[in-house]
């Protein structure tokens, strides 16, 4: 998906992100001056969204006053869409390249499971709505999407077990690139106990890709091979690494949960606009899909393809718009200083 359709449907996480720039303004007080230096920002898991770009533009401008030059560095995968990145940091409204002449932009085209920057360099570290895309992914037995309520044991089992070796490799990592005393502001999904609206529509999008290789339109191979990488870890799984004893490299300052609807709702609620509301969460979804779809579809034709996928996400639409029910996102915030 290209980065003008990521930003369409990524309002959802954009509120979430909001809940953070407290935490992040105090964070960049807590910086100390370095008036002949350089400040480092790394903002771990960019993707192609303006969220980092307008949320850091406070932060920016505070640290812009301490420092000789401050410099965002974006982190994602080497496939990521660069150019619409770096377009959105350029020219939306808000962003944090226009609040001072000794501000930067750069780009690490690496994946954050490993170590982005040198020992000790970075001054402030914030990952917004990232961290539940894991390092690999994991065969699903033709789901097409991890739910809890839909796999056998087994398979979550594997899941779960990367998920936590993934939480543990990024810890270490960022213990290593963060200054003593540095700060680092994590959001992400967080799945809560009770019914999940997101597992309820990753389940239905699950029950459409089976039932396009039980009609034969993709094969059993195809269909087993599209496996998304995303997985929403329990509050205790978030704490794991920080609940037996201190952590070796991170104090955990403050943690808090923030639930968000997904603005498409008040649309709907406004309009009554049920076919738009389907589209919406359908676009949403590509944005988590598409690329795993890709690759499971790469031997076939492009054309063959695109018109699966819109097969796909028709069905889903279909399914949303049969019976509409509100979405909601759960997301934990975590702030943790480098010890």
């Amino acid at each position: 998906m290209h980065g003008s359709e990521y930003r369409q449907y990524d309002q959802m996480q954009h509120r979430a992100n909001q809940a953070t720039q407290a935490l992040l303004l105090r964070a960049a007080e807590s910086v100390p001056e370095h008036k002949q230096h350089k400040l480092l920002v790394a903002d771990y898991g960019s993707s192609v969204s303006t969220s980092s770009a307008q949320l850091l533009a406070p932060v920016v401008q505070q640290l812009a006053s301490k420092a000789a030059l401050v410099s965002v560095a974006h982190v994602d995968l080497p496939e990521n869409d660069w150019q619409a990145l770096s377009e959105a940091v350029q020219s939306c409204a808000g962003s944090y390249v226009h609040v001072a002449s000794n501000v930067s932009s750069q780009q690490c085209a690496r994946s954050f499971y490993t170590q982005c920057f040198p020992a000790a360099t970075v001054s402030l570290g914030w990952s917004g709505i990232a961290l539940q895309w894991l390092s690999a992914s994991i065969p699903q037995a033709g789901h097409l999407c991890c739910t809890p309520s839909s796999m056998d044991s087994g398979a979550i089992s594997k899941i779960k077990a990367q998920a936590q070796e993934d939480w543990r490799v990024f810890l270490a990592h960022r213990a290593t690139e963060l200054k003593p005393g540095a700060h680092l502001i994590v959001t992400a999904l967080c799945l809560l106990p009770g019914e999940s609206t997101l597992g309820q529509a990753l389940d239905q999008l699950n029950s459409c890709w089976r039932s396009m290789a039980a009609e034969g339109i993709i094969s059993m191979e195809e269909r087993d091979q599209a496996s998304v990488p995303l997985y929403s870890r329990s509050w205790e799984e978030w704490m794991q690494p920080f609940a037996v004893a201190e952590h070796p490299s991170f104090l955990v300052l403050q943690t808090a949960l923030r639930r968000v609807a997904a603005p498409a709702w008040a649309r709907f609620r406004e309009s009554n606009n049920v076919v738009q509301l389907a589209a919406d969460y359908a676009g949403s979804m590509k944005t988590c899909c598409t690329r795993c779809l890709q690759k499971a579809l790469s031997s076939r034709p492009v054309e063959e393809q695109q018109t699966i996928m819109t097969s796909l996400f028709d069905r889903f639409e279909g399914l949303i718009a049969s019976d509409p029910s509100q979405s909601l996102g759960d997301f934990i915030i975590l702030d943790l200083v480098k010890t």
